[in-house]
């Protein structure tokens, strides 16, 4: 039943309540069982959108495992990893630094503090260090989280858009070999790490165009390759509401207007106060001349989020 909550409903606030069950169920029956907690902690983590309530839950399933066995460098990296979700840099650093000391091998626990290099702007630092680990890990071939944080410090230093396509083409072609025969549960969102995939989508749609494609027009390949991500990304993870939002911008750049349409209204029957798909449901109707709707779309969003009212759509709307 937790899995159908989290994979397909979407309703976080109900997940967290349900998550909270498993870890008192677990206090009774199994108290001892760190490997479980930590299981289900780093399983709920990655598929929950960065979402307050949820992460709080899976740092108290993290802790119980912790607790029991303290010097486990598995479970510091992850507790970094959950703490890099929530953007808690500096507590991600200090945790990773721990994973490395008690496991100097551990090239998740390197690549997660370089992470953290490259939150604090110390982008030549960031790179240094990563191209000391891609060398170590040139005989066993690199991980393709450390192909994605080489695109990330790519962009920010302004490599080439098709040096940092190959990087990003590697590490997707990775993860998706990973996942191959694997049925789905526990282990299977820990590896296929859904935060992970999104964070390659927004990087190609910063190689997109910035306007909805003319009809007849050839498909921008950013778009494309995010497609193939987010179809079965949201086939695996249909709840995922920031998947959702992503394919529904994805559609309306592609000049898809209908389905865009579809996947910012099943984004929003999972949550009414998704900001980001109400903005793009103005801008759609914009598109369409629809400036009621559009007006709609905004008074809907801002009855859940002010902050919409520094939107350049906002303002739009409001001068016609």
């Amino acid at each position: 039943k937790q899995w159908y909550q989290r994979r397909v409903r979407g309703k976080y606030s109900e997940v967290a309540t349900k998550i909270g069950e498993l870890l008192t169920t677990m206090d009774r029956f199994e108290p001892t069982a760190h490997q479980l907690y930590y299981l289900y902690s780093a399983a709920f983590s990655r598929i929950c959108g960065r979402h307050n309530l949820v992460l709080q839950q899976t740092m108290t399933l993290l802790e119980r495992a912790m607790a029991i066995n303290h010097d486990n460098p598995l479970y510091h990296t992850e507790m970094g990893a959950q703490l890099v979700l929530q953007n808690r840099m500096g507590e991600a650093k200090k945790s990773f630094k721990t994973a490395s000391r008690l496991d100097e091998s551990s090239m998740l626990a390197c690549l997660g503090g370089t992470r953290c290099l490259l939150a604090s702007n110390s982008v030549e630092d960031a790179a240094s260090q990563l191209d000391f680990l891609y060398e170590i890990s040139a005989t066993t071939g690199q991980p393709a989280e450390m192909l994605l944080l080489k695109a990330m410090v790519g962009l920010k230093q302004g490599l080439p858009e098709q040096t940092l396509v190959e990087l990003l083409e590697q590490a997707v072609q990775i993860r998706s070999t990973e996942l191959e025969d694997q049925v789905p549960g526990c282990e299977y969102f820990i590896k296929m790490d859904p935060d992970f995939l999104l964070q390659i989508v927004k990087i190609y749609l910063s190689f997109a165009p910035s306007e909805p494609q003319a009809q007849g027009q050839p498909q921008s390949p950013a778009l494309v390759a995010c497609s193939s991500i987010l179809n079965p990304l949201i086939a695996g993870a249909p709840g995922l509401l920031d998947a959702l939002f992503l394919f529904a911008k994805v559609k309306y750049l592609s000049g898809q207007v209908d389905g865009a349409k579809a996947s910012c209204q099943e984004c929003l029957e999972h949550d009414v106060s998704y900001g980001d798909a109400h903005l793009l449901m103005a801008k759609i109707s914009l598109s369409e001349s629809n400036f009621r709707n559009a007006l709609q779309s905004l008074e809907i969003g801002l009855s859940y989020n002010f902050e919409l009212m520094e939107s350049p759509v906002y303002h739009y709307v409001q001068a016609c």
